[in-house]
């Protein structure tokens, strides 16, 4: 069968396999996996980066999602909360953020956010997990207008996190399943995993879930949500599992293990002196880099399996956002850069001593970072005149 410009091949034994143009890279975070923060696409930022513009709200603003024309942000206090999108506009070569559209919404209602774009056959959309008296509901917002489109009740679910690849939605409905749906709201399948607390990874035919009730890394097929193959870990997951060509990564309180695509099958693991997986994993090239317990940012060569980088690095750093020419380190006055050759740390950009950053992500070339003081600032690597 074919869908979404891609042929799907069923076979015997390892299930469907697609054929067509592949699937971006995926970033996963705990603000919404693969389209929310993080890097959506492969951006490079330089060697030094420059604040270009500037945007102030009435409150502390976090970034949440973006596209190539939209960026989704929350601002508010502790009393109340509002999700803004902002449109980018380019004038005289500078991106400026323009409001779109507000709805308002209770303080911390809003877990985790993930945008649809891909789907050429709907509009695209912002689905969101939000918290509910009675526990979680997923919303979907038309990303154009804001109005709301549908709504999925959620229930005993025990991770605040929603993944899409662009066409499908997937989510936690309930402890220890999990559920493929489209963008329209209806539910394509529904199988029992076990609890996942971290978002998932998917490729063009296969999905790849950690579980923490069993420890357990699962790899199902996407069309169908069959099955493939299970293994146990020895350690709980304590980030989203990462496909890159033919292994999975997945990092556990223990370390980071990798294993076989095809049969789960080990194929490598970092030793326990290196202390436990404390980030989400990224990828640049052939290269995966992960933060360590150990405050220590550690990068693995694949598939030869050489260690390319190990950096000591600030405990306040705790965010990493991923570039094709490095590794962003998000702090809370300062973001570091350690290059892609791994050669040592440098200060990219400082932010204003009032200010302390809130979250941000990379776009198309350009950082968003929301801070505590309400600005949005818009950096990039060329200086603004």
């Amino acid at each position: 069968m074919s869908a979404y410009g891609h042929l799907y091949v069923g076979t015997d034994r390892d299930g469907v396999f697609c054929i067509g143009s592949a699937n971006p890279q995926s970033w996963s975070s705990p603000r919404g996996g693969a389209g929310a923060v993080g890097c959506p696409d492969a951006s490079r930022v330089g060697a030094q980066g420059h604040v270009q513009s500037v945007s102030q709200f009435d409150a502390a603003v976090t970034p949440l999602a973006a596209t190539d024309q939209a960026l989704v942000v929350a601002s508010g206090s502790d009393a109340a909360r509002d999700l803004i999108c902002l449109q980018i506009k380019s004038e005289k070569g500078k991106q400026r953020p323009v409001r779109k559209w507000k709805v308002s919404a209770r303080a911390g209602d809003v877990a985790a956010c993930a945008i649809a774009e891909r789907n050429q056959t709907a509009a695209r959309c912002l689905v969101m997990r939000r918290g509910t008296v009675a526990g979680a509901e997923l919303q979907c917002l038309d990303l154009n207008t804001g109005q709301l489109r549908w709504t999925e009740d959620l229930h005993g679910t025990v991770g605040d996190w929603i993944t899409t690849d662009g066409d499908w939605v997937f989510v936690q409905p309930v402890a220890g399943a999990l559920r493929c749906m489209s963008v329209d709201g209806q539910t394509i399948w529904e199988r029992e995993v076990g609890d996942v607390t971290h978002a998932i990874a998917c490729d063009t035919s296969r999905i790849a879930v950690a579980t923490t009730k069993p420890h357990a890394l699962v790899l199902l097929d996407k069309l169908t949500g069959r099955e493939l193959w299970r293994c146990k870990l020895a350690a709980q997951p304590t980030a989203a599992p990462v496909i890159h060509k033919d292994i999975v990564a997945v990092g556990t309180a223990e370390g980071l293990r990798l294993r076989s695509l095809l049969d789960g099958d080990r194929r490598w693991q970092s030793t326990n002196g290196q202390g436990g997986v404390a980030s989400e994993i990224g990828i640049t090239g052939n290269r995966l880099f992960w933060r360590t317990t150990k405050s220590r940012i550690v990068g693995l060569q694949v598939p030869e399996h050489r260690q390319w980088m190990a950096v000591d690095v600030d405990a306040a750093a705790a965010e990493m956002i991923r570039a094709d020419d490095g590794v962003l380190l998000l702090g809370r006055q300062h973001i570091k850069k350690i290059s892609r050759q791994g050669d040592g740390v440098t200060v990219w950009s400082e932010l204003p001593a009032e200010d302390k950053a809130c979250g941000g992500l990379l776009r198309d070339g350009r950082l968003w970072i929301g801070t505590s003081e309400g600005k949005l600032l818009g950096l990039g690597s060329e200086a603004t005149p």
